[in-house]
């Protein structure tokens, strides 16, 4: 069970928190996507909207990048760290890739 392996979540809003979350990453890539991405990786539903979801969609959008919402793309979006965000976005990172393997 996803409470069973992450319990920090149990300490979140439904109403407040976890549903606007679904919510986002159902209207980029779709209901079934989004929760196989949740369940994937379920610190998703950690990332905050208003300080990194909502801001690097923001930026995406500003450039005028189209993105096809793909599992990989969301959990991207929510888990890179911000020097693997500033490097690479969306786009593939070198494996093992820490902020030491930025593009050069």
């Amino acid at each position: 069970s996803l409470m069973l392996r992450y319990p920090i979540l149990l300490r979140y809003s439904i109403k407040d928190n976890l549903d606007p979350k679904v919510q986002f990453y159902s209207k980029l890539s779709g209901e079934a996507v989004a929760k196989e991405a949740i369940l994937v990786n379920p610190n998703l539903l950690i990332a905050s909207l208003k300080t990194k979801l909502e801001p690097r969609l923001k930026e995406i959008e500003a450039r005028g990048d189209k993105v096809r919402w793909t599992k990989t793309q969301l959990i991207r979006l929510a888990t890179r760290t911000p020097a693997l965000w500033e490097a690479y976005g969306l786009g593939d990172a070198p494996r093992g890739g820490g902020a030491n393997s930025r593009k050069r």
